[in-house]
């Protein structure tokens, strides 16, 4: 089958390697311990390669995955692990993985060619990358969409943020307060502490005398648990409610939190466990076979859709596999969806603006906490006016 070229170069001695006619050796490197951990994204990537391996493969191959942990804060460790996998290990593709601080591995993987699909999409590196495939949203889009929501549906008018000093949480407070203040809206107080601060008691009476009526919270999934325990050990709780760029702890807040939680609006990159919808029950199924203790939350999402359009790619490319035919066809679709409409659809030709390369989706999905689990509250939300542009403070 022919396939139009790959925009990423490939070292010819690389094109093939961890193909053999019976097995196709893929990997990762990812945050699955540490301070800020994201065990489901590689779990869930894990489990839908072991379905594929239980229905035959693909093309007579199974798969083998190596996953490597690293802590999130550690890029050395994780640039160390790609080059252990892509030298030593000689894999053919990245598959899953979440690594929000590792900028420094994601040249190392263009340089060499190596495809990577189905990475957390909250990583501005895999938007960037002539041979990164995200199917999701960047965090900037997501906090936008929830607070274009919020605004609209919820009454959102007096808000304070609550944010850290890192970029993922900075692009989100930004996608934030773009969309309060484009519709009308007002930031009344914006608390910023570092990561790993323990106690938000002062941040939480702060923002309660700025009058805030809800609170969007840009910070880890436990900053966000400590900020509503505090609020609620000062016996305030925001009338409106909050709101959280963590999709990947989305449901571990609503546990910690408790009655704090309830009603927190999450943007996520796939459909909930908790949905009806086919895909996602395939999801569930698989994962509560393949994994021993899994955890359902948001960085598993990216993750399962990312290893289906890889499965998707192999199956189109036929027994000719090659990182650079690989890379054409997925680079060529212009409306792909997981399987059982899991995700939106998805345009791959997609250009972003500025070092932006791909913005494949410009609608987010939007989870709730209901009843102390989270469950879908919109299947699709364009943000006004809908496009992505995911850059740093970019909105409107």
């Amino acid at each position: 089958m022919a396939v139009p070229p790959a925009d990423a170069a490939v070292p010819a001695a690389e094109e093939r390697q961890g193909v053999t006619p019976t097995e196709i050796v893929v990997g990762t490197s990812t945050a699955r311990t540490g301070s800020v951990a994201f065990p489901p994204a590689s779990d869930f990537a894990g489990a839908y390669l072991k379905m594929i391996n239980d229905q035959g493969g693909v093309n007579g191959r199974k798969f083998k995955y190596l996953v490597y942990d690293n802590d999130a804060t550690d890029t050395n460790q994780a640039l160390a692990n790609v080059k252990r996998l892509n030298e030593v290990d000689k894999y053919f593709a990245q598959i899953g993985g979440g690594n929000p601080f590792a900028d420094p591995m994601y040249p190392y993987l263009e340089q060499h060619g190596v495809p990577v699909l189905g990475e957390m999409s909250e990583i501005s590196q895999v938007y960037r990358r002539k041979n990164t495939f995200p199917t999701g949203n960047y965090v900037s889009v997501q906090c936008r969409a929830i607070g274009d929501y919020a605004a609209k549906n919820l009454g959102w008018k007096k808000v304070g943020t609550v944010a850290t000093n890192v970029y993922i949480s900075q692009d989100c407070k930004s996608g934030f307060i773009a969309a309060i203040k484009k519709n009308g809206g007002q930031i009344t107080y914006e608390s910023e502490t570092p990561l790993g601060t323990p106690d938000f008691t002062s941040e939480a009476i702060r923002m309660r005398q700025s009058g805030a009526e809800a609170v969007a919270i840009a910070h880890t999934g436990a900053a966000a648990t400590s900020f509503m325990q505090a609020a609620q050990r000062q016996g305030w709780r925001p009338e409106k409610g909050y709101a959280s760029c963590s999709p990947c702890y989305a449901q571990s807040i609503a546990r910690d939190a408790a009655q704090q939680a309830e009603g927190s609006v999450f943007a996520m990159a796939g459909r909930l466990w908790t949905s009806s919808n086919p895909g996602a029950q395939t999801m569930v199924a698989a994962v509560k076979k393949y994994v021993a203790k899994p955890s359902w939350d948001g960085a598993g999402l990216p993750a399962w859709s990312g290893t289906n359009l890889f499965v998707d790619a192999l199956k189109a490319i036929g027994s000719d596999v090659s990182r650079s035919r690989l890379m054409g066809w997925v680079g060529s679709q212009k409306a792909w969806k997981a399987a059982g409409d899991f995700t939106l659809p998805l345009d791959f030709t997609t250009k972003g603006p500025n070092d932006w390369y791909r913005t494949p989706m410009d609608s987010v999905i939007l989870g709730q906490v209901k009843n102390g689990d989270l469950h879908e509250l919109t299947s699709q939300w364009a943000p006004d006016p809908a496009g992505g542009n995911p850059t740093p403070n970019a909105s409107y």
